[in-house]
């Protein structure tokens, strides 16, 4: 069955979609809606009956209309199995692990357990399927890659809003297109680009050359672009690894080298950085180091437990389904396996440990940093989170010589520094143990978990598009074809398992004596809710971050998405 065909059902409900759709578009607001609201009432009338009627996704190859299966099930399973913040439970006493390791990754491996989940359920993520019945059906499956094209960006915002609005995670900010100059300058200093960016001699650059050093398979165009902004954040110019040239706005291929730029900074993101770092090192790491060498009344035990819950779990199920040859993500992408592996191991092995205000201080970006909303908001929640975890570190440890002499404290300290046992030449890059580095450790790893997770994984409003944040690029083409587009918004879909929010009250977890851990807890959340209150009105919001789309609408910096939903580990 097609996505259109389980989606929609009888005639009937189709009648009453296209209603709907009609309705809707009087008041969208989703990325892309200027494609829509400009057509005249019955052109949106035709187009929902066209995309109902015969969508194009009816001609998908099987693969992906078996992912649409998968994730619809997975979606719906979340909504009907979703916890909240009571009912993670207590930690459990530390055991050794065992472990699944990647193809081709070896300073990783990742824990086939999870101290929260039935383990029947790690292996049937995606309902009663197991693991290795998933991925013997995939491979028997061809993949086809001959390209469908829509019609126009307004069938493709159309099929969005019909057939996958309801599986996406719920986007906290709009963009009302994404092609133009403007766009990519918002995208740069106001959104998802912000992850990237980098001051240079002439103003600010944001570099994904390296992409291109991955091979791709027959019939799509290299990864890499490198964008160049003036002293003014205007877009100049973009650099293209398939081409080996810089192509400039006066230049007949300009709107192709921005689809390159979009697409390669989205699967940066979603690859390098939310999958290989975010996951696979800085919360599977922690996670291996507590399970296997703090007792469960440790003190730092207990308080990174909210930040760990469902770790385990996620990060085997996404890795065990997603990254196997002819699985999910290689799919999805144009590289070659070989390129595949290429790209994720050095994105593992690139992993930097450094605090939030290093990574903004080595980014030199100049007059940026006064307000760019990576800065401005991220340093705030990040200084809210130091304070708790330097007040609760200080009820357990009187100084250095403390930290020191906690045996359980200094394995679980060397565990992660060899990235969770794997490695003893590509380290994680913790500085020796001392209180102010525990202190900023536990803080790194829940800003990381939380706010930056939050960041760079919640993409949801980039993908709504086929001009978007596409995942493959063809030569000439500057969107996505109808398969690459469906397989995206499927990733994004799959990834997208809602947490229990950290704004809540978790004291339960924190160690009964002394009081005043607990008490530090009602603080931390009088503090978020503080920032949130001063990014949503403060002066940080104002000025820069009115800058205005063509069309005149203001445009939301992503980093607001740190404040307003945070939540208690990476999925």
């Amino acid at each position: 069955a097609s996505p259109v065909a389980m989606g929609c059902g009888s005639s009937v409900r189709k009648q009453s979609k296209v209603h709907s759709a009609v309705e809707q578009v009087k008041d969208l607001d989703f990325t892309g809606e200027a494609d829509l609201v400009s057509l005249p009432p019955e052109k949106i009338r035709q187009l929902a009956e066209q995309v109902l009627h015969g969508s194009k996704t009816n001609l998908v190859d099987l693969f992906t209309k078996l992912f649409y299966l998968l994730v619809v099930v997975n979606v719906k399973s979340r909504k009907v199995n979703y916890k909240s913040v009571e009912d993670i439970g207590q930690p459990l006493p530390p055991k050794k692990l065992s472990y699944w390791h990647p193809d081709g990754i070896p300073c990783c491996r990742m824990p086939v357990d999870d101290e929260d989940w039935d383990p029947r359920l790690l292996e049937k993520v995606f309902g009663n399927i197991g693991l290795d019945a998933l991925l013997a059906l995939v491979k028997q499956l061809p993949n086809e890659d001959k390209p469908i094209w829509f019609d126009s960006l307004a069938e493709g915002a159309m099929t969005f809003q019909l057939e996958f609005a309801s599986l996406m995670p719920t986007p906290h900010e709009t963009f009302e297109e994404l092609r133009s100059d403007e766009a990519m300058e918002l995208i740069a200093f106001w959104g998802a680009g912000q992850a990237y960016l980098r001051g240079n001699e002439k103003g600010w650059e944001i570099d994904l050359n390296s992409l291109g050093d991955y091979p791709v398979r027959p019939g799509y165009e290299k990864y890499g672009a490198r964008a160049y902004f003036n002293e003014h954040r205007k877009l100049q110019s973009i650099y293209c690894r398939y081409s080996e040239k810089e192509v400039r706005p006066d230049c007949d291929d300009w709107e192709h080298a921005k689809w390159v730029w979009r697409v390669s900074l989205g699967f940066s993101l979603t690859g390098g950085v939310h999958f290989a770092q975010i996951h696979w090192i800085a919360s599977n790491c922690v996670h291996i180091a507590c399970r296997e060498h703090l007792g469960e009344e440790h003190p730092v035990r207990k308080v990174l437990k909210v930040f760990l819950f469902n770790t385990g779990g996620i990060n085997y199920a996404a890795l065990s389904k997603l990254y196997p040859e002819d699985s999910f993500l290689q799919r999805s992408l144009a590289f070659t396996y070989e390129g595949m592996v290429g790209f994720l191991r050095d994105a593992v092995e690139g992993f930097k440990y450094e605090t939030h205000p290093q990574f903004i201080a080595a980014r030199n970006l100049g007059s940026a940093s006064q307000d760019l909303p990576l800065v401005a908001d991220g340093l705030l929640v990040w200084d809210a989170l130091h304070s708790f975890f330097e007040g609760y570190v200080g009820l357990f440890y009187e100084d250095d010589a403390a930290v020191e002499s906690d045996h359980e404290l200094v394995a679980y300290w060397d565990c992660i520094d060899s990235r969770g046992g794997a490695s003893q030449t590509v380290r994680y890059g913790l500085p020796k143990l001392c209180r102010s580095a525990l202190v900023d450790q536990l803080t790194h790893h829940a800003f990381v978990v939380t706010a930056w997770h939050e960041f760079v994984h919640g993409i949801a409003h980039y993908v709504s598009v086929p001009d978007g944040f596409g995942t493959k690029i063809r030569p000439g083409r500057n969107e996505s074809d109808v398969q690459s587009f469906v397989q995206g918004l499927c990733l994004v879909g799959l990834t997208g398992m809602r947490m229990p929010p950290l704004l809540s009250d978790w004291r339960f977890l924190l160690p009964q004596e002394p009081p005043e851990a607990r008490d530090l807890q009602v603080r931390l959340m009088e503090d978020l809710r503080r920032v949130s209150a001063e990014v949503e009105g403060g002066p940080q919001c104002l000025g820069p971050l009115s800058l205005e789309t063509p069309q005149g609408r203001i445009v939301q910096p992503q980093a607001l998405r740190m404040l307003r939903q945070h939540v208690t580990g990476p999925a």
